[in-house]
């Protein structure tokens, strides 16, 4: 791996050491990637413990901006596009730390290990029992 010069933390009053404009670890916001199945409750709990102002990404909510569609109207076509724009965020945030705390929601757990770990983030997931989920799902 090719030697980065470290730079001052971006916040002025900061001396910490890292790679060129990134935040140090003191002034990072936190990363934590919240998984589960359809209907565990993945967005209800980041609201609970988000604060407003946080950075909240979620494929249900941004695909029903994007295509104005309800959850169980989803177009397959569509669901790239989607994925894509968090794969951006992904990006974003391994090339520029915020000070603003994260929250990234995803069904696959596998897809939520890979995520946390780039992001070197805490991973959550969460589990209900199979009655519990489709009395959730059956209320959508």
């Amino acid at each position: 791996m090719p030697w980065k010069p470290q730079t001052p933390c971006r916040i002025p009053s900061c001396s910490n050491l890292v790679d060129r404009g990134q935040l140090c670890s003191v002034h990072r916001g936190k990363i934590t990637v919240i998984c589960g199945l359809p209907g565990s409750g993945k967005s209800t709990w980041v609201k609970k413990q988000s604060r407003c102002g946080d950075v909240v990404w979620d494929f249900d909510i941004l695909f029903i901006a994007l295509t104005g569609l309800s959850r169980s109207e989803r177009p397959d076509e569509c669901i790239p596009l989607v994925q894509a724009m968090r794969n951006g965020l992904i990006l974003g945030l391994i090339d520029h730390s915020i000070e603003r705390d994260v929250w990234i929601i995803v069904t696959r757990e596998d897809d939520a290990k890979d995520i946390a770990e780039r992001l070197n983030g805490k991973l959550i997931c969460l589990t209900i029992t199979e009655q519990v989920r489709q009395e959730r799902l059956a209320k959508r």
